[in-house]
């Protein structure tokens, strides 16, 4: 990454031959105003609110929408589960620009999480991450259990097993499900640990003091996030902060209409982004009846991979809430082994009808390789997945070129992803082939909260088509 300057909202110029690339979401974003403290208060306070049923829904109405689409100003870097109850958002009580979010199964730390990690403490400057984990995590169950799992998601929950073994050597008489609860909270700190151990810019931030790294579970059952201290453990936060939940205010108990198959889905992101837009939100499945509902079981509608970008938080811009949808978040939205293993998990094991593969405007991951913009650490392999879209794109607009040629990227993103995912998940290959999944791309326009669906692949049965010949010609 570039070299960080302490300037606050200054934007950073990456050198590409002496050009100035200053393209929102791609430009050092960082407001040094708020301390590592503040901004962990302001995580702490807000899930006080989500769990006291007092939330207040800050930055989330259309002036935020225009305030943000030149840029974000992200004050915490997040990474958790891809889990449907776990939306940051939501259980830190807070809108658009607020959080840079990273969403895979089991919160692991891997190339593109950490490239995606880099973006949001290195170059927007974010004064905190926090790495959270979350009670009864299913990706962590499946390695404790041994439980027999198959395609991408194998490689997945290799980053899980050293958590596991460490939690099997520090609590030797627990087994089964009764070692879950440590596992969970050692594959915190194993996540803090494989960051810093394969990202240089997030250490250096760490050593310098300018970055706070804290390790937290979120309770299913309770809404609560058990905050576990300070990396590595210097200030310990466990019971520090207390939540006064004698005081409830459930008045946000709207709920959402019975979804049955895929149109239902649709229908059901269609109606909630217009309410985003409009200004009309119902703030649906949020309250505290719906967090017991849901802890011991999720069962979402549909699975959705979209951007790290603050101002990109799927649930609000459908106006979505606890349990109902199963989220990917990765700079650049793209599809490698740990996003597919996830989506494999939301599309497969939990049998959501439909996927959305979510782009959005302006993509700073997209706009770096259309510019050529100069990148460190782990974030150019986060961005080779992009390449192959932005070649479609020239060659689809020879007339186009630098920050013209973004707007097509983008959309040749979108099916790029859909297109990597059919070629590396026969699962999903199958389920979409069988008529039981729907795979649709869109696109969210910064400018003013909409979403442009694009519909299927273009050439999705010729692709289906190829890659499953393909996988039976490999087999035999």
């Amino acid at each position: 990454m570039p070299a960080k300057l302490n300037t606050p909202r200054l934007f950073i110029a990456v050198l590409l031959s002496g050009f100035l690339f200053s393209v929102s979401g791609w430009t050092n974003t960082s407001d040094s105003s708020v301390s590592p403290e503040t901004a962990l208060q302001m995580l702490q306070e807000g899930n006080a609110r989500f769990v006291t049923g007092n939330r207040i829904f800050p930055n989330m109405d259309i002036d935020r929408i225009h305030e943000v689409a030149s840029g974000q100003f992200p004050f915490a870097t997040v990474i958790t589960c891809s889990d449907s109850r776990v939306s940051p958002e939501h259980l830190f009580d807070r809108g658009l620009g607020d959080i840079f979010t990273i969403r895979v199964a089991g919160n692991v730390c891997d190339i593109d999480e950490i490239g995606s990690i880099e973006y949001g403490v290195d170059h927007l400057g974010t004064p905190v991450l926090v790495v959270l984990g979350h009670s009864s995590c299913g990706a962590v169950t499946a390695v404790v259990t041994k439980a027999e799992v198959h395609g991408s998601i194998p490689s997945l929950v290799d980053n899980i097993i050293p958590a596991v073994k460490t939690a099997e050597l520090n609590h030797p008489e627990l087994h089964g499900n009764d070692l879950v609860a440590p596992a969970v909270e050692a594959n915190v700190w194993q996540s803090i640990q494989d960051l810093l151990k394969q990202s240089e810019a997030t250490r250096k931030r760490y050593e310098s003091g300018k970055l706070k790294i804290i390790g937290a579970v979120y309770q299913l059952e309770d809404g609560r996030v058990d905050w576990l201290g300070e990396y590595p453990g210097k200030d310990n936060l466990r019971g520090k902060f207390k939540i006064n939940s004698s005081i409830k205010n459930d008045e946000n108990a709207s709920s959402l209409p019975a979804i049955q198959n895929a149109k239902d889905a649709m229908a059901t992101l269609k109606e909630g982004n217009a309410r985003f837009v409009q200004n009309n939100r119902i703030y649906p499945n949020q309250n505290s009846t719906r967090i017991q509902d849901i802890a011991n079981g999720q069962h979402p509608f549909v699975t959705l991979i979209t951007c790290s970008d603050s101002r990109v938080p799927p649930e609000h811009l459908f106006d979505l809430g606890l349990g109902d949808v199963f989220v990917i978040r990765v700079a650049g939205n793209v599809c490698d082994i740990d996003e597919i293993g996830s989506i494999e998990y939301g599309v497969d094991h939990l049998g959501t009808p439909l996927l959305i593969v979510l782009g959005h405007t302006s993509c700073g991951a997209v706009t770096a390789v259309v510019t050529e913009a100069e990148l460190h650490g782990s974030i150019p392999q986060l961005v080779d997945n992009i390449k192959p879209a932005v070649e479609k794109a020239q060659a689809s607009n020879p007339n186009l070129h630098g920050k013209d040629l973004v707007p097509a990227s983008v959309k040749a993103n979108v099916w790029q992803s859909i297109s990597d995912l059919f070629q590396n998940s026969s699962a999903t290959r199958n389920l979409v082939q069988e008529g039981k999944l729907e795979a649709v791309g869109a696109i969210y326009d910064l400018a003013d909260g909409k979403i442009i669906w694009l519909g299927e692949h273009p050439s999705q049965n010729v692709l289906l088509d190829s890659f499953s010949n393909r996988a039976n010609e490999h087999n035999h």
